[in-house]
């Protein structure tokens, strides 16, 4: 993992955002000196929110500022498709705001999402891509994003659980449609991750985050 001083003067402030008439709730995490900010969400299932926070927590100690919603409900009698494009709206609303109001106008941004977030992430990332210096998919399903891959201009961090024989053939899928697309292995993790798993993941996206020179700043 990149060495680096961790942050301790970390500053919270709860956030409530709109998006299609539904209130979504999150905390925004600032550290005093920022290198970037990450965005983290995850759909509908409050199992998986402490692994959400175990990796911001990480990223906050890199001196990453993290805005991590919670779980986004869906409605289930929704398509597949009618529910990614449900997501990407949350997560453009979330964008707009980070940009327009909360301070980071001028900080590179990355989406980080699981499950269909992820496919969410990569189609945001497509339609606002003046802004996005990056997406991460943990155990995702980015293969559902469409013709959104092939439009991505941000670098895709794919990490799949060494276990996870769920989503480890779609990521393949994702990574050959992917211009700029890196797979990685998260060492004995499954699909739903454990402390142990959110621990060695965040560090894999620390690294990954500090190896990107040439991600899209801002502007």
């Amino acid at each position: 993992m990149t060495s680096v001083e961790p942050a301790n003067d970390i500053t919270l402030r709860p956030v409530t955002l709109r998006a299609d008439g539904v209130l979504h709730e999150a905390v925004l995490a600032s550290p005093g000196e920022c290198r970037g900010v990450v965005v983290l969400a995850d759909e509908g299932d409050a199992r998986t929110t402490p692994s959400l926070h175990t990796i911001a927590g990480a990223l906050n100690a890199a001196h990453f500022a993290t805005l991590t919603l919670d779980p986004l409900v869906l409605e289930s009698e929704r398509s597949v498709r009618q529910r990614i494009t449900q997501l990407t709206s949350a997560l453009i609303t979330t964008l707009d705001w980070m940009v327009e109001y909360g301070g980071y106008e001028e900080t590179p941004l990355t989406l980080l999402g699981r499950g269909l977030v992820a496919a969410a992430a990569i189609q945001c990332a497509a339609q606002r891509a003046e802004w996005i210096a990056g997406v991460v998919s943990i155990n995702g399903r980015p293969d559902l994003a469409g013709a959104a891959l092939l439009r991505c201009r941000a670098p895709v961090l794919l990490l799949v659980g060494e276990y996870d024989r769920i989503t480890a053939d779609a990521n393949r899928e994702a990574l050959e449609r992917l211009r700029r697309g890196k797979l990685v292995t998260i060492p004995q993790a499954g699909h739903r991750l454990d402390d142990s798993g959110a621990g060695k993941s965040a560090d894999l996206i620390v690294d990954w985050l500090a190896a990107e020179p040439d991600a899209p700043t801002p502007h």
